[in-house]
């Protein structure tokens, strides 16, 4: 495995530090999987099919419901 130094804002390594203590993660891991999602977001940015990233819940009716779109990544 490669080592990575990285510079990044208080404000961002704030953010990381938190959302590691929130889900008992490794500051490390955190990074691993906001990368499998930016992975996901260019993989679909390649097929230009019109598909966009997404976060939805599980409604009580069992259908999707979106609740933001991620935009700005490309």
């Amino acid at each position: 495995m490669r080592r990575l130094p990285l510079l990044v804002s208080n404000e961002i390594d704030d953010s990381l530090n938190a959302m590691a203590a929130r889900h008992g993660l490794a500051k490390t891991e955190v990074i691993v999987k906001a990368f499998s999602l930016l992975a996901l977001a260019d993989h679909h940015w390649i097929r230009q099919d019109g598909t966009t990233l997404a976060v939805v819940r599980d409604t009580e009716g069992g259908e999707l419901e979106v609740i933001g779109k991620v935009q700005g990544l490309f």
